[in-house]
């Protein structure tokens, strides 16, 4: 895949750093509510659908936040 030379435009209505805060926020309550056991099933689990969707480059697609 080839590097792009400049940066794409920006999704109007689009904050990326919000998003992923949003993100790390959900992830982290979902992760606290669980045991030991679970929390790592579940981190094992997320791995794994990670691998599966990489494309080779490393990147693979994020998953959508867990619902509060």
């Amino acid at each position: 895949m080839a590097t792009p030379t400049k940066n794409p435009e920006p999704i109007p209505g689009f904050d990326a750093v919000n998003e992923s805060r949003k993100w790390r926020e959900a992830t982290s309550r979902m992760l606290e509510e669980m045991g030991t056991d679970e929390r790592l099933e579940y981190l094992d689990e997320a791995r794994k659908r990670y691998l599966a969707r990489c494309d080779g480059t490393g990147f693979g697609v994020r998953e959508d936040p867990p619902k509060p």
